[in-house]
C-alpha cells in the first residue's frame, strides 16, 4: 500500500481499507510506509497498546518500528534488559511497566532504565527488599513468599494505593502505607490489628486462622471480600462490618450463620456465591432497605416464594440455585435486571414482573412455552437461549423489546409471531426452523442469526437488516430476498451445497461481505455482486477466464468445481488476501501488488507474488512432495509458510540465529572450529548487544573478536585502560551507551575511536562541548552544579536532549536540530522550544512557570506527567495544531475545559489526573483521534457523547451506563480494554466484529453463555473473573490467543476450542481432567488446578506445558500420556509422579521440571535438555552422583538430596541452584551463577568454586556457616 493514498483518499477511507486487516497483515501494511507517514502512527497505533513480552524478538521488532507502547507487561530477564540499556530511544516510548521480579534484588538492575513509570510490580521473593527503592510512581505492589528477610519494609512512595501481600509469614515487619486504598491478602496466618485509615477495599482469600477479634476494620472501608476463610473468623467480620460499607461478597466459605448478623444500611451491593450459608429466609430477611445488588448462589428451590426481597434492588441474581418454579415469587419493585439462568425453570406461568424490569435472563433452564407469559412493557433485553421452547407464534413480546435471545430450542416457525416494533437483535441460531416465507421481521431489525437450522429460502423482507448469518442452513435460493441495506450476509454450508444460481439475486449497494462458500455457483459470471464488496468467499463452476470481480475486493476465497488454470484469472489489484482451492499453477505474473496472504493448493510450478508474507500450501500427500516443494518459488518479503498445516518461519534478513537464546548460541560457538563459515554468523547474533558488568566479558569478546552492535558500561578505569590495550576490538564496536558521573571522566575516554557514543551525565559540571564526542546522538544532562559555563555550538549529530534537576537553563542553548526534548523537575522552561522539535516530556514539573512558553509547529507528541493544572493549564490552551499524541498522567487540579485539542490529534492518554467537568472534554474529542486511554475515578462519558468514527483502540476504565457506552463502539474499533465490574451483564453486550484484542479481566465476569463473540476476535483476555463453565461456549474460529486464569471453571472436557487456538491459559482454575481436542495449540498453562491425569488430552503440535501444582498435586502416573514430538517445556513440580522411568518423554525437549518420588538414580533425561528443576525424595538414593544427567544442562535447579564431591560432567552448565541438601559441594567449572540455600549451616560441609563464579547466594534458615563458607559470601558482597 503506497503513501500515495493519502494525496488520493481522505484518512476517513483509508480508515475503511486497514479495517479488513489483521494484526498480521497491519504489520505487512507498515513495512511499505515511509518513516515520515501520517499513516504511520494510525497502523501503529493498531498494534501496540498493552503489550505482553514473552519473548526478546517482540521488543527488537517494536523497538525497530519506533512503536508506542502503553502497558508493557514482562518478566525481568536479562536478555531484556540489555535491550533496554541498548535501546533507551524505545524505552522513552514506554509508557508504564508492569514488571515480575523473581527477587527485588533483581530490580536493582532495572532500575537503572529510566522507563517512564513503573506502576506495578510483582516480586515472588522479597530477600533483600527495600522500600525507599522502589519506583516513586509505583501504583500496585504484589509481596509473595516472604522469607527469612528480618528488615522492616516501611517508608513506601505516597503513590502505592495498591498491594497484594501472599504467603508471608511474618507481617509485623511490613509497614502498611498511610495512603493505601486497595489491600489483598493471601494465604496468610495472621493479619495486622490496625489496616491503613484510607482503605476502601479488602479482600480476604485462603486465611488460616487469624486474630479476627483484635481486627479493626477502618471506617472509610467500601469493599470487602472474604473467600475460603474458616467460619469462626468470617462470622467474628461479620459482628465489626463497617458502617460505610457498600459492597460485600462472600466466596466459597465454609457453613455460617450469617442470619445472626445485621448488615450495614450503607450496603449497596451484597453477593453470597458457592457459600454453606444457613437460614436462607433469615439472611434475606435482614437484607439492607437501600440495598440495590444481591446475588446468591445456593440450591433452595422449596424456599423460593417465601423469601421477602427488600424493594430497593435493582439487580437480582439468583442463578444456579437449583430454582424449578417461580410460582409466588413476589419480585422487588424497583427491579432493573433478573438473573435466573442454570436454574430447572419449566414453566412462567402467573407471574408478575415489576413495571422497572429491563433485563431477563431465563437461559440454560428448562423452558417449554412462554405463550402464557406476561412480560413487562419496560423489557429491553430478554435472554431465552438453550431451553426447550417449541414455539413463539402466540408470545407477546412487549414493544420496549430490542435484544431477544433463542438460540438452541426447539422452535420449528415464527410465521405467526409478532415481532416488537423496536427489536434489533434476534438471535434464532441452533433451532428447527424449516420456513420464513410469511414472516414479518420490524423495520427496526439490524442483525439476525439463523444458523444451523433448517430454512430453504428466504423469501421475505428485511427493510433495515444490516447483518444476516444463515451458515449451515440447508438454503437452496436467494431468490426474493429483500435486504436493501444489508452489510454482512454469510450463506456458508459445510455440508451438501444447495444454491446452484445467484444471478436473481438483487445484492444491495451497501454489502461488504458475502460469504457463500460449500455452494457450488454455476452462473457466478452472470451474477451481480455490488461493486462496494470488500470480502466474498465461493465455490464455482466454469472458466475461468471468464471470471470477473468487484473492483474494490480485499479478501478473496475462491474454490473451483474442477481443476482449473489460476493464470486465467481476472483478478483485481486491490486484493490483500487469496485463497484459491482447486487450481493449477504455471509461473506467471499475478499483478498483485498489495497481496500480504495467500492460500492454496498446489497442482504444477508456481512463483509467489513478492508482496506476500504469509503463505499456506497444500502439498499432495505422495512420494513426490520434494519434487512439488521445489516448484515453489520463494521470496524475500515471506515470514510465515505453512505446508500442510505446519508452520515454519523465514527470517527477512536469512539469519537463521534470530530465534535462538544466548546461551544456545554459546553452546552452539563451542562446537565451531575456528575456519567455520557459521562463526562470524553466530558471533554477530550473541554479541548484538553487550552489557558490561564485569571486566572478563570484555575479555571474552575481544578473544573471539566479536563484532559487538551495541555496548552498554560505566565509565570504570580499568574498562579505560582495556580498551586502550585493544584499539582492535574498539573497531568493532558500532555504538556505545556510556554512563558517567561527570564530564571529567569523559576525558578518559575521549581517545577511544568509538563510532557512535550516547552520553549519560550524572552531573554536567566542568561541561566542555568542544570536547564531546563528534559522533554523539543523545545527551542526559542531570544537574548543572554551580557551573557558570555557557552550553551552546553542539554537533549537528546530537537529536535527543534529557535535562533534570537543572537551576539555570539560561546556561544551556538547545540544538537547533533537536527533534526530542526531556524535561525533569525543572523551575522553568525555554521561552523558545527548538523549530524541528518532535516530541517533548514534562514531568515533576510542580512549580513551572508556563507564560511564556509557546510549542513549535513541528510538535507531535506531548506528554506531561506529575504536574499540577495550575502550573501547565495554559500549556494545554495552546496546543500546536500539527499533535500527534496528547499523554496526560498524574495532574492535578484543573478543568477539562482548560484543554483545547486539536483536530490533528491521533492518540489521547488521560491517567490518574484530577479533571474537573470530564464530560466536557469528552463531548469534544477530535474526529481523526485513533486511540483513547481514559482511566479515571469518574464516569467520563455520558449518554449523549460518541466515540470518534476514526477510533482504533480504546481503554476505558469508569463508565455510567455499560450497556449504552458498548452499544456505540465504533464500527470499526479493534482493540478493547474495559476495567470495570461487568458481572452477569456480558451477555446483553455486543461489540463490534472488527474487534481483534478484547481484554475482560477483572470484570467480576460469572458466565460466557450467551455472549457473542466478535467475528474477527484473535486475543480474548477473561483472565481473575468468576467463570465457572464453558461447555456452550462457541469461541470464534479466527481467535488464537486465550486467557482463563483465575476462574473458577470445574471442567473443560465438552468445550469445543477453535482449531486456531495456539495459546491457552487455564491457570488457577478447578478442573481435574483435559480431555478434549486442540489441534494447533502451542503452549497450554494449566497449573495450579485439580488435574488428576492428562489421559484423553491431544495436542499435537505443543510446544509448552505447564501442569504445575504447588506444595503438591494429584497426578500420578505419566506413562499412558502420548506427548507430542514438538514439546520443548514441561513444567510439572508438585506433581508427585511415580511412574517417571515408564515415561516416553519427547527426545526435543529442552526445559523439564519435575518431582521424583522414588529411585531418582533410575531417570533418563532427554538427550537435548538445558533446563532441569528437580525436586528429590529424601532417601538415601538422592544422591547427586547417582544421577544420569544430560551433558547438555545449561541451567540446573535441586531441591533435596545429598551432595558429595564428584564430577559432574556438566561443562556447558553456567547456572546451578541448589536447596535443602546436605554434604560437600565442588562447583562445576563452568557455572557463572550459584544460589545455595540449606536449612542448617552446618549441614553444608564445604564448597570449592572456580574464578568463573560470577554471583553467588548462599542463605540458611538456622545456625552459623563455616569460615571458609563466610569468606566466599563475604567475598562475593564486595
Amino acid at each position: 500500500m503506497s503513501d500515495t493514498l493519502v494525496h488520493i483518499f481522505p484518512l476517513d477511507v483509508i480508515d475503511n481499507v486497514l479495517l479488513f486487516l489483521s494484526k498480521k497483515a497491519l504489520k505487512t501494511f507498515l513495512q511499505g510506509l515511509t518513516e515520515h507517514s501520517i499513516l504511520r502512527e494510525l497502523v501503529l497505533s493498531r498494534i501496540y497498546e498493552v503489550f505482553e513480552v514473552y519473548k526478546l524478538d517482540q521488543l527488537v521488532e517494536a523497538a525497530s518500528l519506533h512503536a508506542p507502547v502503553g502497558m508493557m507487561g514482562l518478566q525481568a530477564r536479562d536478555d531484556y534488559l540489555t535491550f533496554f540499556i541498548e535501546n533507551p530511544s524505545f524505552v522513552s516510548n514506554v509508557s508504564d511497566v508492569y514488571l515480575l521480579l523473581g527477587c527485588f534484588h533483581d530490580y536493582k538492575k532495572w532500575r537503572e532504565i529510566p522507563f517512564r513509570s513503573i506502576s506495578c510490580l510483582f516480586l515472588k521473593l522479597c530477600e533483600c527488599f527495600n522500600p525507599s527503592d522502589v519506583p516513586h510512581n509505583l501504583k500496585l505492589i504484589v509481596l509473595y513468599a516472604y522469607q527469612s528477610n528480618q528488615m522492616e519494609l516501611k517508608g513506601w512512595p505516597p503513590s502505592l494505593t495498591c498491594m497484594t501481600v501472599e504467603n508471608h509469614t511474618n507481617l509485623k515487619l511490613i509497614d502498611l502505607p498511610r495512603n493505601l486504598k486497595e489491600l489483598s491478602c493471601l494465604d496468610l496466618g495472621g493479619l495486622w490489628d490496625l489496616l491503613p485509615p484510607k482503605l476502601e477495599t479488602f479482600r480476604l482469600l485462603n486465611m488460616k486462622p487469624f486474630a479476627s477479634n483484635q481486627l479493626l476494620l477502618p471506617e472509610s472501608l467500601q469493599e470487602l471480600l472474604i473467600s475460603r476463610c474458616l467460619a469462626s473468623d468470617t462470622e467474628e467480620l461479620m459482628s465489626r462490618l463497617p458502617n460505610r460499607l457498600k459492597r460485600l461478597n462472600f466466596h466459597l466459605c465454609k457453613p455460617v450463620s450469617l442470619h445472626l448478623y445485621s448488615f450495614p444500611e450503607s450496603l449497596e451491593v451484597l453477593l453470597i456465591r458457592c457459600c454453606c450459608v444457613t437460614e436462607i429466609e433469615m439472611i434475606v430477611a435482614i437484607l439492607p432497605v437501600k440495598l440495590k445488588n444481591f446475588q446468591l448462589r445456593y440450591h433452595f428451590s422449596s424456599k423460593l416464594a417465601s423469601l421477602q426481597f427488600p424493594d430497593s434492588l435493582k439487580v437480582l441474581n439468583l442463578s444456579e440455585c437449583g430454582i424449578e418454579s417461580l410460582e409466588g415469587i413476589i419480585f422487588p419493585k424497583c427491579l432493573v435486571e433478573l438473573e435466573l439462568e442454570c436454574n430447572k425453570i419449566n414453566l412462567l406461568q402467573n407471574l408478575k414482573f415489576p413495571e422497572s424490569l429491563m433485563v431477563l435472563n431465563l437461559r440454560w433452564n428448562k423452558i417449554m412455552k412462554v405463550e402464557s407469559c406476561e412480560f413487562p412493557e419496560s423489557l429491553t433485553v430478554l435472554n431465552l437461549d438453550y431451553n426447550e421452547i417449541t414455539t413463539i407464534d402466540s408470545c407477546e413480546f412487549p414493544e420496549s423489546l430490542t435484544v431477544l435471545n433463542l438460540e438452541h430450542n426447539r422452535i420449528t416457525t415464527i410465521d405467526s409471531c409478532k415481532f416488537p416494533e423496536c427489536l434489533t437483535v434476534l438471535n434464532l441460531d441452533e433451532n428447527k426452523i424449516t420456513m420464513l416465507d410469511c414472516c414479518e421481521f420490524p423495520e427496526s431489525l439490524r442483525v439476525l442469526n439463523l444458523e444451523e437450522n433448517k430454512v430453504r429460502s428466504l423469501k421475505c423482507d428485511f427493510p433495515g437488516l444490516r447483518k444476516l448469518y444463515a451458515s449451515n442452513s440447508c438454503l437452496t435460493s436467494l431468490d426474493g430476498v429483500q435486504f436493501p441495506k444489508l452489510e454482512v450476509l454469510d450463506i456458508s454450508t459445510e455440508s451438501t451445497p444447495s444454491i446452484r444460481s445467484m444471478r436473481n439475486v438483487k445484492f444491495p449497494s451497501t454489502l461488504r461481505i458475502l460469504r457463500a462458500s460449500g455452494h457450488c455457483v454455476s452462473d457466478f459470471r452472470q451474477t451481480s455482486l455490488p461493486a462496494s464488496l470488500r470480502e466474498l468467499a465461493i465455490k464455482v463452476r466454469g472458466k475461468p477466464l471468464r471470471l470477473s470481480f468487484p473492483p474494490k475486493l480485499r479478501v478473496l476465497e475462491l474454490t473451483f468445481l474442477k481443476k482449473s488454470k489460476v493464470a486465467l484469472l481476472n483478478l483485481p489489484e486491490t486484493l490483500e488476501d487469496l485463497t484459491l482451492l482447486n487450481g493449477t499453477y504455471t509461473e506467471f505474473d499475478w499483478k498483485l501488488p498489495h497481496l500480504r496472504k495467500l492460500d492454496l493448493d498446489f497442482r504444477g510450478r508456481v512463483k509467489i507474488p513478492p508482496s506476500v508474507n504469509n503463505l499456506t500450501i497444500v502439498l499432495p500427500q505422495d512420494k513426490k512432495w520434494r519434487e512439488h516443494w521445489r516448484n515453489i518459488m520463494l521470496t524475500h518479503e515471506l515470514k510465515y509458510l505453512w505446508i500442510n498445516e505446519y508452520i515454519f518461519q523465514k527470517d527477512l534478513d536469512g539469519d537463521m540465529f534470530k530465534f535462538i537464546e544466548n546461551r544456545a548460541l554459546t553452546t552452539l560457538l563451542r562446537g565451531l572450529p575456528e575456519e567455520s563459515e557459521l562463526r562470524p554468523f553466530v558471533l554477530s547474533r550473541l554479541y548484538k548487544t553487550l552489557e558490561v558488568f564485569r571486566l572478563e566479558q570484555l575479555v571474552e569478546a575481544a578473544n573471539l573478536n566479536a563484532p559487538v552492535e551495541t555496548l552498554y558500561l560505566r565509565g570504570e578505569n580499568d574498562y579505560v585502560t582495556f580498551f586502550e590495550q585493544n584499539p582492535g576490538f574498539v573497531s568493532l564496536i558500532s555504538d556505545v551507551h556510556l554512563w558517567l558521573d561527570c564530564f571529567h571522566d569523559y576525558e578518559k575516554y575521549s581517545k577511544m575511536e568509538f563510532r557512535s557514543i550516547h552520553l549519560n551525565l550524572e552531573l554536567a559540571a566542568n561541561l566542555n562541548l568542544s570536547e564531546a564526542p563528534r559522533n554523539l546522538k543523545l545527551i542526559h544532562i542531570a544537574y548543572g552544579g554551580s557551573d557558570p559555563i555557557k552550553m551552546k555550538e553542539w554537533l549537528p549529530s546530537l537529536t535527543c536532549f534529557k535535562v533534570s534537576c537543572h537551576a539555570n537553563l539560561r546556561l544551556i542553548d538547545l540544538p537547533e536540530d533537536l527533534k526530542e526534548l526531556s524535561c525533569e523537575d525543572l523551575y522553568s522552561l525555554w521561552g523558545l522550544l527548538p523549530p524541528r522539535l518532535e516530541k517533548l516530556e514534562l514531568i515533576l514539573m510542580e512549580s513551572l512557570s508556563s507564560n511564556l512558553t509557546f510549542f513549535p509547529e513541528s510538535l507531535k507528541e506531548l506528554l506531561i506527567k506529575h504536574c499540577t493544572g495550575f502550573t501547565i493549564g495554559k500549556l494545554l490552551t495552546r496546543l500546536p495544531v500539527t499533535l500527534k499524541k496528547l499523554r496526560l498522567k498524574h495532574i492535578t487540579r484543573f478543568s477539562s475545559n482548560e484543554i483545547l485539542l486539536p483536530e490533528s490529534l491521533e492518540e489521547l492518554l488521560i491517567r490518574n489526573c484530577s479533571i474537573s467537568n470530564m464530560e466536557s472534554l469528552t463531548s469534544r474529542l477530535p474526529s481523526s483521534l485513533k486511540k483513547l486511554d481514559l482511566i479515571l475515578t469518574e464516569p467520563s462519558f455520558s449518554n449523549q457523547n460518541l466515540f470518534p468514527s476514526a477510533l482504533r483502540e480504546l481503554i476505558i476504565g469508569c463508565i455510567s451506563d455499560i450497556e449504552d457506552t458498548v452499544a456505540r463502539l465504533p464500527a470499526s474499533l479493534k482493540k478493547l480494554t474495559l476495567e470495570l465490574d461487568i458481572g452477569s451483564k456480558l451477555a446483553s453486550l455486543e461489540f463490534p466484529d472488527s474487534l481483534e484484542v478484547l481484554n475482560l479481566s477483572y470484570c467480576e465476569i460469572e458466565s460466557l453463555e450467551g455472549f457473542k463473540f466478535p467475528n474477527c476476535l484473535v486475543e480474548f483476555n477473561l483472565g481473575w473473573n468468576n467463570i465457572k463453565e464453558l461447555k456452550k461456549s462457541k469461541f470464534p474460529e479466527s481467535l488464537t490467543v486465550l486467557n482463563l486464569e483465575r476462574n473458577e471453571i470445574t471442567t473443560i472436557d465438552s468445550c469445543a476450542f477453535p482449531q486456531s487456538l495456539m495459546v491457552l491459559n487455564l491457570e488457577r482454575n478447578n478442573f481435574s481432567s483435559l480431555n478434549c481436542e486442540f489441534p494447533k495449540l502451542r503452549e497450554l498453562y494449566a497449573s495450579e488446578n485439580s488435574l488428576i491425569a492428562l489421559d484423553g488430552a491431544t495436542f499435537p503440535e505443543l510446544e509448552v506445558l505447564d501442569i504445575s501444582n504447588y506444595p503438591s498435586g494429584e497426578i500420578r502416573s505419566m506413562m499412558n500420556v502420548k506427548f507430542p514430538s514438538s514439546l520443548k517445556v514441561l513444567k510439572a513440580v508438585g506433581q508427585c509422579i511415580r511412574d517417571y522411568p515408564q515415561t516416553i518423554l519427547p527426545l526435543g525437549l529442552e526445559e523439564l521440571e519435575i518431582n521424583v518420588c522414588e529411585k531418582a538414580h533410575r531417570l533418563l533425561f532427554p538427550p537435548k535438555l538445558k533446563c532441569l528443576n528437580l525436586t528429590l525424595p529424601n532417601t538415601a538414593n538422592s544422591e547427586f552422583s547417582l544421577l544420569n544427567l544430560p551433558a547438555t544442562l545449561i541451567k540446573l535447579e535441586i531441591t533435596n538430596g545429598i551432595c558429595t564431591e564428584f564430577d559432574w560432567r556438566l561443562p556447558h552448565l553456567e547456572e546451578l541452584n541448589l536447596n535443602y541438601f546436605q554434604g560437600r559441594l565442588r562447583v562445576p567449572p563452568s557455572v557463572k551463577t550459584l544460589f545455595i540455600y540449606v536449612e542448617d549451616a552446618e549441614q553444608l560441609k564445604s564448597i570449592v568454586v572456580t574464578n568463573k563464579l560470577g554471583y553467588c547466594r548462599i542463605n540458611s534458615s538456622s545456625g552459623t556457616f563455616n569460615e571458609a563458607i563466610t569468606d566466599l559470601i563475604e567475598l562475593q558482597r564486595s
